[in-house]
C-alpha cells in the first residue's frame, strides 16, 4: 500500500472513532444540552425576527437624515439601519457625542446612530446582498441616477424630494420600477405622518363640513439673530 493510500485510510479511522455511538459516554454530556434560542430571534414578546426585518441602506448622511430620516427608521421594529453612506468622510465620523452635543439640552431630539459599516462610495452599499432598501437624502442632481441604480441592482428605494428634474426623468424612473417590480417611495412627510393622515380623513368624512376648495401654501422662512420667522403664503386661485 501506498504512502498516500495509507494517510486516506489513516483519516477515515481517526474520522470513523470521532463519530458518536449509542452508548459513548464521551458525547453524554453534549449530546444532552439544549440549545437556547432568544425569543427575539424567533420574533415573540413584541419583537421582530430577523428574517422578517427589512434592511436599510442610508446615502447621505447630512442634516436631513440626522433630524428625520435617521430617527424615523431607527424606531421601527421591523426596520434595520445596517450601512451609513456618505461622499464626505467627515460625515461619516457622526456620533451620538457629537450629536449630543450640537442639540444641547435638547436631549430628546438627539437621533442614536447605528453601529453598521460605513461606506464612502454607494455603489459598495448597491452591491451588498444583506441590504433590501436604501434611503436617499443628497443633492437632486444624484437622485435618479442612484435611484436607477439601485433598483437595478435589485432594491426597494426610499427617495427624497424632489424625485427627479424632468419629466423625461421621472418617465424613465416610472418604468423601471415598474420593469423591476421593486418598491419606490417619495419621501414627503405630508403624505407620511399621522396628523396629516387624521387631517385627510376628518376631511374626508366631513367632519368639518363641506369641502369647497383646495389649494397649495409655500413656506418661506427668515432668520433674524434671535429667532426664525415662518410665513404662510397661498398662491392658489380663489373662487
Amino acid at each position: 500500500m501506498s504512502y498516500r493510500e495509507t494517510h486516506r485510510v489513516a483519516k477515515q479511522e481517526d474520522y470513523a472513532s470521532s463519530v458518536p455511538r449509542a452508548g459513548d459516554q464521551r458525547w453524554a454530556g453534549a449530546i444532552s444540552v439544549p440549545y437556547l434560542v432568544p425569543a427575539s430571534a424567533l420574533g415573540r414578546g413584541g419583537s421582530v425576527s430577523p428574517s422578517d426585518r427589512i434592511t436599510v441602506g442610508m446615502i447621505g448622511v447630512g442634516r436631513q437624515v440626522l433630524a428625520y430620516n435617521l430617527p424615523f427608521f431607527m424606531s421601527q421594529s421591523d426596520c434595520e439601519v445596517v450601512a451609513l453612506c456618505d461622499v464626505d468622510r467627515w460625515r461619516l465620523e457622526v456620533s451620538e457625542e457629537r450629536t449630543a452635543s450640537y442639540y444641547g439640552e435638547q436631549k430628546n431630539r438627539c437621533p442614536k446612530i447605528p453601529n453598521c459599516p460605513r461606506h464612502g462610495d454607494f455603489r459598495e452599499v448597491l452591491d451588498r446582498q444583506d441590504v433590501d432598501t436604501v434611503m436617499i437624502s443628497t443633492p437632486d442632481h444624484w437622485h435618479v441616477p442612484m435611484s436607477v441604480l439601485a433598483i437595478k441592482a435589485g432594491k426597494d428605494v426610499c427617495c427624497e424630494k424632489p424625485l427627479t428634474r424632468s419629466i423625461a426623468e421621472g418617465r424613465l424612473l416610472s418604468d423601471l420600477v415598474t420593469q423591476h417590480q421593486r418598491v419606490f417611495r417619495t419621501d414627503s412627510e405630508f403624505r407620511s405622518l399621522p396628523q396629516f393622515h387624521r387631517a385627510v380623513e376628518l376631511v374626508r368624512n366631513g367632519r368639518i363640513g363641506s369641502c369647497t376648495r383646495s389649494g397649495p401654501a409655500c413656506r418661506t422662512v427668515s432668520a433674524t439673530p434671535n429667532r426664525r420667522r415662518h410665513t404662510w403664503t397661498c398662491r392658489c386661485p380663489r373662487s
